[in-house]
């Protein structure tokens, strides 16, 4: 085979390997707040939720928070330090508990 043809069935293999892999590279796929939300219902969380920079999340009086962890967290948050579901308020964002014991 000549280096030409041996270099573009590389090239051709190497596309097809980064393109079946990129459906599988993380990114920050936890669910996100961005603005001002309020929970007043009971809340299953499933993965990470992130409060950014700027956005606030009241959790009022009554509401139950549940973490499902009968399944790992499905898209962990890509700066946490921990695999494990939880609610991450980045630097500037807001977490106001109404009504906490």
């Amino acid at each position: 085979m000549n280096s030409k043809r041996i270099f573009s069935i590389g090239m051709i293999v190497l596309i097809t390997a980064v393109f079946t892999l990129i459906p599988h590279l993380s990114t920050q796929a936890a669910d996100s707040i961005s603005g001002n939300v309020t929970w007043d219902s009971d809340q299953t969380i499933t993965t990470d939720t992130v409060v950014q920079n700027g956005a606030s999340l009241t959790i009022n009086t009554g509401v139950i928070v549940t973490v499902d962890t009968s399944q790992p967290d499905p898209a962990p948050y890509t700066s946490g330090l921990s695999p494990k579901i939880e609610i991450i308020v980045e630097n500037g964002g807001t977490l106001t508990i109404n009504g906490a014991t």
